[in-house]
């Protein structure tokens, strides 16, 4: 099983859902087309997906996002590494511009346990955002190299943003990678807000 890709794609899921209301699309896709998906509950190989982020590796992603309702936009970075002692990935974004309709935010760091995804296949994943407030997003990974993930972020701390959720699909299939976003949206002071982006993932 070559992990490169597979380690790419699980950093930018987690990354777009962390980076909520940076990246969206209107297709309504948001579940694998294969049937018959089980869930991988091979510790080894979830594992795998995560391990060539030791020590000095890791995962950059980095590009703009475009706000279409208000025609704002900016540049994104974010960078994954994990350590295999402890299961825990931490997750650095630095996201630039007017992002929910506020001054140019901060970068923050993010500590995420991923044990429950190495032993299950499975994660929920949970974080406080001084930007995005409290987000939470599902990770499920599948035997057939394909997974689904999900998430809402709510507790804005401005107030101007709510009903603020995601969801989509990822698909690898030898080094090429697929990610969907099937859904994502949010309000801004009551007004419906679309956007997308563009990024790229580099393997250091």
């Amino acid at each position: 099983m070559n992990t490169r890709p597979q380690i790419m794609i699980l950093v930018s899921v987690i990354a777009i859902g962390l980076m909520l209301g940076t990246g969206c699309s209107d297709d309504d896709e948001d579940n694998p087309t294969t049937p018959n998906l089980t869930v991988s509950t091979d510790a080894a190989a979830n594992e795998g997906l995560l391990t060539t982020l030791t020590g000095a590796n890791s995962v950059t992603a980095s590009g703009t996002w475009t706000n279409n309702t208000f025609s704002s936009t900016g540049n994104f970075m974010a960078e994954a590494s994990f350590v295999p002692a402890t299961n825990m990935a931490t997750f650095i974004f630095d996201i630039d511009g007017g992002v929910y309709g506020g001054a140019d935010p901060a970068a923050e760091t993010f500590n995420v346990d991923l044990s429950d995804f190495i032993a299950n296949g499975t994660a929920d994943i949970n974080v406080t955002s001084a930007t995005y407030g409290d987000v939470s997003m599902s990770l499920t990974f599948y035997t057939n190299d394909t997974g689904t993930f999900a998430g809402t972020a709510i507790n804005e701390p401005s107030g101007n943003v709510t009903d603020a959720m995601f969801s989509g699909t990822f698909e690898i299939d030898g080094g090429a990678v697929t990610l969907e976003l099937g859904s994502a949206s949010f309000n801004y002071n009551g007004t419906p807000v679309t956007m997308s982006n563009s990024f790229s993932l580099t393997l250091n």
